[in-house]
């Protein structure tokens, strides 16, 4: 009997090696498909964690304004700004030659500031909020609301502007006033942490429209005794709407995933999303975010010092939390995510909170220290020397519990910021600073620095370019 030709013994062996390969991956298929199989009953019917302990986490809600809150009113009917997009840019930065323009544009806007002037003439402690009955998601301020104060502040310090430049200081300064006690309210209105950045932002813009009423005020001492007298009754803590808002945040985020199916199709912008609540364990999430929010909670009962502190270890602890690839590999990842996403602008918001209250803080120095100046005929080595004539004490920074920095040869008035370290009075702008980087402060704002930096700032856009 004659052999098979070589090249039928290598066909044959090719049809061998053919079949073994699709049987081994037929196996190699059925047991992924097997394995996801098990990974999808494991996430499906893995039991949950025991609810967490969350006690101290639930606020305590104070009787708001309820149906009749007139800042649910405002956001509500007051009409929207106009005519903003047609505003030249030297116009949308109050430069100095635009005020025919921001009169103007005022005008056009006259009824959303009359609805502004009289929420600002209500009772503030009426603007709180009753989240114990918002829905689901729902913020007391949506971004439309959120814009909308925006703008009215904006347009407020617009008119506050134009009154300085016309020589009515004491209007302007009545309106910067409310602007920066509007912020104030804002932020005891136990809001939310968005609700809380938009407080800030109020108030940012009434210090700011107060420094314009302070330089024109110039070497009136009567009025500036009257202003920093009328500063000093708007400092408030920020220590307890510090710690509701957390307790805000808490709820929301506990709301959020018990209701995860609606929030997922919230997102998506879907009306529904059926059984999707399966593919998250709530108490474990929640776990997962208190254990990232429980630090700045218990750092809130104490002092604002230490609750600074605690915002930094926060960051870190989200940026070190479960490094690629394990997160990945969690039977809760879409819970994990959406406690760590929660959690995720926390210690930003505590920060603002805790620079809010250095402003409040910092501005009747401010004054202090000009009055002293035109008294004495020069500014002070230390701040000690304005107690008792000019301050009853010497406030503390928020930031380290010590009494805050002056720097003669700088002129500036500063606090060590979230970093904790001294670092001279190094900002580059003043009330700006970056997050864990340099101090945070004010130019004396009769000193040469600051003349330049204002100059600069209201400048026309033409003189800058040719002094460029």
């Amino acid at each position: 009997m004659q052999p098979p030709p070589v090249s039928r013994v290598s066909e044959i062996r090719r049809s061998s090696i053919a079949r073994r390969l699709v049987k081994w991956l037929a196996y190699g298929v059925g047991g992924l498909i097997g394995l996801v199989v098990l990974i999808l009953l494991a996430v499906i019917f893995w039991p949950d964690a025991p609810p967490p302990e969350d006690g101290e986490m639930i606020p305590v809600f104070t009787e708001g304004g309820g149906p009749n809150n007139p800042l649910v009113e405002f956001v509500k009917n007051a009409p929207n700004a106009v005519g903003v997009g047609l505003l030249s840019e030297e116009a949308k930065e109050l430069r100095v030659g635009s005020e025919p323009e921001l009169r103007e544009h005022l005008k056009r806007n006259e009824n959303l500031l009359n609805a502004w002037d009289k929420l600002v003439q209500s009772d503030r402690d009426s603007w709180r909020w009753r989240l114990q009955d918002s829905a689901l998601v729902s913020r007391p301020l949506e971004f439309e609301g959120w814009q909308k104060l925006q703008d009215v502040c904006n347009l407020d310090r617009c008119r506050i502007v134009l009154l300085v430049r016309d020589g009515r200081l004491s209007e302007a300064a009545e309106k910067a006033l409310a602007l920066i006690a509007s912020g104030e309210a804002l932020f005891h209105a136990e809001g939310d942490g968005m609700d809380f950045l938009v407080s800030s932002t109020v108030k940012s813009i009434g210090v700011s429209c107060m420094e314009e009423v302070l330089i024109a005020s110039r070497n009136d001492g009567m009025v500036l005794t009257d202003l920093q007298a009328k500063m000093s009754r708007l400092e408030g803590d920020c220590l307890s709407a510090t710690k509701h808002m957390l307790q805000v945040e808490y709820l929301t985020t506990k709301k959020i995933l018990n209701n995860w199916d609606e929030y997922l199709a919230a997102g998506l912008k879907r009306r529904r999303i059926r059984s999707a609540k399966w593919l998250i364990d709530v108490n474990r999430s929640l776990n997962i975010y208190i254990e990232f929010q429980r630090p700045l909670l218990v750092s809130a009962s104490k002092d604002t010092s230490t609750l600074s502190k605690a915002a930094i270890r926060h960051n870190y602890a989200r940026r070190e939390w479960r490094p690629y690839p394990a997160r990945f590999l969690s039977l809760n990842f879409f819970g994990d995510h959406t406690a760590h996403d929660r959690a995720g602008s926390l210690n930003l918001v505590v920060d603002r909170g805790i620079r809010g209250q250095f402003w409040s803080t910092a501005m009747p120095v401010i004054i202090a220290l000009r009055r002293h100046e035109l008294e004495k005929g020069k500014l002070p080595v230390d701040l000690e020397k304005l107690v008792p004539e000019y301050l009853p004490k010497v406030p503390l920074d928020p930031y380290d519990g010590a009494p805050l920095r002056w720097n003669l040869e700088k002129k500036r008035l500063y606090s060590v910021c979230s970093n904790g370290k001294d670092d001279g009075g190094d900002f580059g702008r003043p009330m700006m600073a970056r997050f864990e980087f340099g101090d945070l402060g004010l130019f004396y704002l009769w000193g040469e620095e600051y003349k330049a930096y204002h100059r600069k700032l209201y400048a026309p856009l033409n003189e800058l370019l040719r002094r460029r």
